[in-house]
């Protein structure tokens, strides 16, 4: 049981040294062996568990996407929200996580245009998960076209994820809830 958990350790170590190292740069540029050595741990630990980088990649994606999930079970748990709400709660959560993961959008954009990611048929299923919940939210506010509303939503929050990215943006949590009220009010006019 110990040796399982030095596993796990040593896995979520790989894995946050993989994010951190692909949120601050050119994912090109991110080898397995700056990987592991931001890690502190052998090249041959990362393939152990993550067989290509790619791999590494699309697990951090996850891990991404799994943090976003529960920031937004956060905002949204224990309260009735009306669409409108939760539409504001799911802004509000991807902002905070563009303004606290700096290069998100860049990453998610890279690896999404990439012919050789494997992976991204995956990615985009998984995207496209988070476009359904925003259009089934625009159609319970009688929003017309709810999914064409939806993918430009989605289309501006990655504009402004990468606007955060390039000026290294901090927002007090007053301004990103003002901004997501914002954001939300452009669509329901």
């Amino acid at each position: 049981m110990c040796s399982g958990r030095k596993h796990e350790k040593t896995q979520q170590k790989i894995l946050d040294a993989a994010i951190s190292l692909f949120l601050q740069g050119d994912y090109d540029k991110v080898s397995i062996e700056k990987i592991a050595r931001e890690a502190g741990v052998s090249k041959g630990a990362v393939f152990h568990y993550y067989p290509t980088k790619a791999a590494l990649a699309f697990e951090a994606v996850k891990h991404l996407f799994d943090e976003f999930e529960t920031r937004l079970n956060e905002e949204t748990e224990n309260r009735s929200l009306d669409p409108r709400e939760y539409l504001e709660a799911y802004v509000y959560s991807s902002l905070k996580m563009e303004i606290e993961e700096k290069g998100l959008t860049k990453f998610l954009l890279t690896l999404a245009s990439r012919a050789d990611f494997p992976e991204s048929k995956e990615l985009v299923e998984i995207m496209e998960i988070y476009l359904e919940k925003i259009a089934i939210g625009f159609a319970e506010l009688g929003v017309e076209k709810p999914e064409l509303k939806a993918r430009l939503l989605w289309a501006l929050l990655d504009g402004l994820g990468i606007q955060f990215f390039i000026e290294n943006a901090n927002l007090s949590d007053d301004e990103t809830i003002a901004l997501a009220k914002e954001i939300v009010n452009l669509f329901l006019k």
